[in-house]
């Protein structure tokens, strides 16, 4: 398994992952509670594990979303034309999307304020 973080900014990051039958870059946008949601940027999902053949996936193909640590694909948020290479692929795209939501680091919160005690 080879995957690598790019950090573009505090709410989104770019993630290169390549295992099974998932290779490509997604990309993981945040709010201050940690991530919400993961599109692919430029994945393929192969057909078999040759990796002899597959799709390319875009952002306007799926959007995964993040809500307590679970991740939630909505049929609705998968165009299509691919939702077939994606349902065959499912279990590996998890673990993608699962990888690229766990390299994102959670939020800390700020540190509590301690108002200034004068004599």
């Amino acid at each position: 398994m080879s995957e690598q973080a790019h950090d573009m900014s505090r709410f989104w990051r770019l993630f290169t992952y390549q295992h099974g039958r998932i290779n490509g870059t997604f990309v993981v946008m945040a709010g201050k509670d940690g991530p919400h949601n993961v599109k692919p940027f430029d994945v393929s999902v192969y057909a078999d594990e040759a990796r002899t053949w597959g799709r390319v996936l875009r952002s306007e193909d799926l959007t995964a979303f993040v809500k307590d640590g679970e991740i939630d694909i909505p049929k609705h948020m998968i165009r299509e034309d691919v939702r077939y290479d994606i349902e065959d692929a499912w279990d590996d795209m998890l673990a993608a999307i699962r990888a690229c939501v766990a390299a994102f680091p959670a939020p800390t919160p700020p540190a509590p304020s301690v108002p200034e005690v004068t004599p």
